[in-house]
């Protein structure tokens, strides 16, 4: 009856579950397109791979056989860090919508995007890969993360890290990490407030790079990080000014420069430039190139605080000539003229060049960090600084089947080149793993060890035996993921979970295998059965009973009782294999009854002879007649009944006699009482016929009869006894 509700019940669960499966299927079907509460029983699907085409249409699939027709559509269905694939040219409208489906990172690729008439304004992450981006128009990564890979070519277009609207922003990052890019500003095209602005260039080739706004005011920090790539045009950290260049009266003489504006970052700028960085923009060439931390014009602002930070020496030797100053603007012409960055009497494009220095401690696990001040007179980043690869003692260290980064950078000081790294190999599997500290290109490394799993030990249920020896106890909850011993010491995979033991201690764990240690061992004691009983019967009664286990051999066999009347063959038990006993015996004992003979002789002549089982009676035969002894019956001188031994049993006669003939003369007279008198007085050698001796038939002979045989021959009235003496 449980096992019917059971099934019943689990019926109903499944039922619940395939209609509530189609209901969610059904509710996306229905209008995917339809403005819906984003809850959690909705299900969106989304696709790793979208394609867009002009020529298709959003009520599509997004494949590559059938595209969708906008690029709304297809941020709407692709997944987080999918791809979105332009097929062939697809022009950016204006007000895209970026809808929001807690997307983090997408990348865009293949085809042209082009920005003929309108903007691209980025709505989260984006990766740019392999990709046209043409047009006059700008993009504007708006505060979010926007990359720049491999096949990128935004050469024609302006890329800017803030919005379009000037609103504030906590950050914007640009990475260049390949492509061709004409002109990257961190900042924006109106003025606006970005507390941090990130730009960064580690490969491809850049225009020109302003840190700042272009013609307006930012206020906030600015980090220009020139890591690799190359850099073709200007270098301009600050903000953008244009100005107007006027000829003189006879081309170069009398030349001036007009400013149009005059535009600042109030903040921090900092520049930090590596070796590996291609700079090309050189102030000697005579065409309108330079480096400045600055913004571009002619006289600086005190809103900048710039520093130039090369990571090492080399970087230093490689580009300090490369820092843009300005002649006076009588002297400037239209062939040799040097970007505007700073006063006509200033020399540095930064108010402090800085040259970083790093040392590393694979002892203490330390990166240290330091600079000297090339030019300048700030302290602060010349302040060494430290960052040590620390473990944190709260991290889980067990294997996971993720990777495990339990490694913390803990920095004292303040560090110039952004935030420390920390990198990881063999994390994932349980073993030893290292932890690889990165910094300004030096790298500090320590190891750790990934633990196995910890696994409770088995929960296991002992069946006894079932016989004592017979090795069939059982222990229910085995797996072949378990191994067994029998000292703890020794184990041995366990293979067959259905295996027989015989009564005894066992230990059981789960084996250790690639990422779980051995558990620890349950301890499983299989309780020994019932012996088996050899029990001895002897004449109904028990004589022993002995126990045994499963096969084994009796030995101590007891011996078979003595019987009375069973002794002339030896008695014997029903059984005698006892060895590899495997069940219980009931052994009885084996008596053989004596037999004896019997025979009956008459007259020398044997007349029956018998076989007699002890106790048995004998058969009695009749006595054969004989001549002269009919007068009284003969008779068998024992008894046949109860034999209990050999018998000869003799026919006794008793002879034909006239009462009162003592002499057996064949007459009564005093000759035969002469002869009772003497037999009575004991005289030897008196020849009587003993059977006529008792005259008076009172079972004796004694006077009475010498009497009683006198007074008949006197004629008294006596009459003799026919009766034969006995005694």
């Amino acid at each position: 009856m449980k096992k019917s509700v059971f099934s019943k019940t689990l019926a109903l669960i499944l039922c619940f579950m395939l209609a509530f499966s189609a209901f969610s299927v059904n509710v996306f079907a229905a209008d995917e397109d339809a403005d819906i509460d984003m809850g959690e029983d909705v299900i969106i699907e989304t696709l790793p791979d979208v394609y867009v085409s002009a020529s298709g249409n959003d009520s599509n699939a997004g494949t590559e056989a059938a595209p969708f027709a906008t690029l709304e559509k297809a941020l709407k269905r692709v997944s987080n860090n999918g791809r979105i694939h332009i097929v062939g040219t697809y022009t950016v409208p204006a007000g895209m919508n970026w809808v929001d489906r807690n997307v983090d990172s997408v990348t865009i690729t293949g085809g042209t995007l082009s920005l003929a008439s309108n903007d691209l304004v980025i709505g989260y992450n984006i990766t740019f890969k392999d990709i046209t981006i043409s047009g006059s128009k700008a993009v504007y990564a708006n505060g979010n993360n926007v990359t720049f890979e491999s096949g990128a070519n935004a050469s024609a277009v302006i890329v800017y890290g803030g919005s379009n609207t000037g609103e504030t922003l906590e950050s914007t990052n640009i990475t260049i990490n390949g492509g061709t890019i004409g002109t990257v500003y961190g900042g924006s095209s109106v003025a606006c407030t970005i507390k941090q602005v990130n730009l960064t260039i580690n490969g491809g080739t850049v225009s020109g790079v302003f840190g700042g706004n272009n013609a307006s005011n930012l206020t906030g920090n600015v980090t220009v990080n020139l890591n690799g790539g190359t850099i073709t045009d200007k270098i301009f950290c600050g903000c953008n000014n244009e100005y107007t260049y006027k000829s003189g009266f006879l081309g170069s003489i009398g030349a001036s420069i007009t400013w149009n504006s005059a535009y600042y970052v109030s903040g921090k700028v900092d520049v930090i430039v590596s070796e590996n960085v291609t700079i090309n923009t050189n102030n000697s060439s005579g065409t309108d190139k330079a480096f400045f931390a600055h913004s571009r014009h002619k006289t600086l602002s005190s809103s900048e605080d710039s520093s130039i930070i090369f990571t090492s020496q080399t970087a230093y030797n490689n580009n300090s000539s490369k820092f843009g100053t300005q002649a006076p603007d009588s002297t400037g012409t239209a062939n040799n003229l040097r970007e505007a960055g700073m006063g006509a009497d200033e020399a540095s494009a930064a108010d402090n060049v800085h040259i970083h220095g790093i040392t590393t401690d694979d002892t203490n696990d330390t990166i240290t960090e330091g600079c000297t001040l090339s030019s300048g007179t700030e302290v602060d980043p010349c302040e060494s600084a430290t960052v040590t690869l620390t473990l944190d003692n709260k991290a889980s260290l067990v294997y996971s089947g993720e990777e495990i980064a339990p490694m913390t950078a803990v920095v004292n000081g303040t560090l110039l080149l952004g935030e420390p790294t920390i990198s990881y190999s063999n994390n994932v599997e349980p073993g030893t793993a290292t932890a690889t500290m990165s910094y300004g290109g030096a790298s500090v490394s320590k190891t750790f060890t990934i633990e196995k799993q910890t696994q409770k030990a088995p929960a296991l249920v002992a069946v006894p035996e079932s016989i004592s020896g017979l090795a069939d106890g059982e222990i229910y909850g085995l797996t072949t993921e378990m191994e067994i011993s029998t000292d703890g010491a020794t184990y041995n995979a366990v293979t067959d979970t259905t295996a027989k033991f015989a009564a005894g201690t066992y230990y059981v764990r789960y084996a250790e295998t690639n990422y779980k240690k051995a558990s620890e061992p349950k301890t499983v004691v299989i309780a020994a059965g019932e012996k088996l009983v050899v029990t001895f019967i002897a004449d109904g009664n028990t004589v022993a009973t002995k126990e045994v286990s499963y096969g084994e051999t009796l030995t101590d066999i007891p011996a078979v009782p003595a019987k009375v009347g069973y002794d002339k063959t030896a008695p014997y038990w029903d059984v005698t294999d006892f060895s590899n006993i495997t069940s219980d015996i009931t052994v009885n004992a084996v008596y053989t009854i004596n037999t004896y003979t019997v025979k009956f002789v008459a007259d020398g002549v044997t007349v029956s002879e018998q076989t007699v089982e002890y106790g048995a009676d004998a058969e009695v035969p009749e006595i054969p007649a004989k001549d002269g002894y009919t007068m009284i019956a003969p008779y068998w001188d024992a008894e046949a009944n109860n034999v209990t031994s050999d018998l000869t049993i003799n026919a006794v006669y008793i002879k034909d006699f006239i009462p009162g003939d003592v002499n057996d003369d064949g007459a009564v007279n005093l000759k035969d009482l002469v002869a009772l008198a003497q037999y009575v007085a004991e005289w030897e050698d008196v020849n009587v016929n003993s059977y006529a001796l008792d005259i008076n038939g009172d079972g004796s002979v004694t006077l009475d009869d010498v009497n009683t045989l006198a007074r008949y021959l006197a004629g008294w009235n006596e009459t003799l006894s026919d009766k034969p003496y006995m005694g």
